[in-house]
């Protein structure tokens, strides 16, 4: 493998090639990539889907790496990595060991439920669905909570003439004000003309 027209040290290109095979398969998984896996991506998506279905199984991380270095025949390293390359590559979207063990969890609970449900254990069914509102945040209640800088009473000051504010201030002093009502002094009316619409 190379970069930049040189050749990059055995055990460099050894780990990019290996990021090249998982984002690769992902790909493929994903249905982004239509190009046929190649043999040895194709073995690796085989052991990979074996961690997966050990792992849902709920066996030991290291009962796995037991069972895989004799499945596959490989080292200890080797079977450490493929099973964090298998979380990467099933957690599908976020690429880390709390989603990829949070999809998992909500898939016990869907299966305790529907076990549940066939059983008619409405005691299981109930707690299996309470498990199941936990995992996947539905009794976390998301509330619109108002802006209250907006709600906080602000002051505006206006700049009047005199005359004006001697006027308001006599108004005052009579309690409430109806505008509606009040007309200032030295106030012309004039009449305009108008044409009403109507809704029709």
């Amino acid at each position: 493998m190379e970069e930049f027209g040189q050749k990059l040290p055995a055990h460099v290109a050894k780990k990019v090639e290996k990021i090249e095979d998982v984002d690769a398969i992902i790909a493929f998984l994903r249905g982004t990539d239509n190009t046929d896996l190649s043999e040895k991506r194709k073995e690796l998506l085989i052991r990979y889907d074996f961690i997966d279905n050990q792992i849902r199984a709920m066996i030991r991380e290291s009962q796995i790496v037991k069972i895989i270095q004799k499945k596959f025949e490989i080292s200890q390293a080797t079977a450490y990595r493929s099973i964090s390359e298998t979380k990467r590559v099933f957690a599908s979207i976020s690429r880390n060991d709390k989603e990829y063990y949070r999809r998992v969890a909500i898939e016990w609970s869907l299966d305790a439920l529907r076990m549940a449900h066939e059983a008619k254990d409405l005691k299981g069914f109930n707690a299996a669905l309470r498990n199941f509102y936990v995992i996947t945040g539905l009794n976390k209640e998301v509330v619109d909570m108002p802006d209250f800088e907006k709600l906080v009473q602000h002051s505006y000051q206006i700049n009047l003439p005199p005359s004006a504010n001697e006027f308001l201030q006599k108004l005052m002093q009579g309690g409430a004000i109806n505008f509606s009502e009040v007309k200032p002094p030295n106030a012309v009316t004039l009449d305009i003309s108008h044409e009403e619409v109507k809704n029709e």
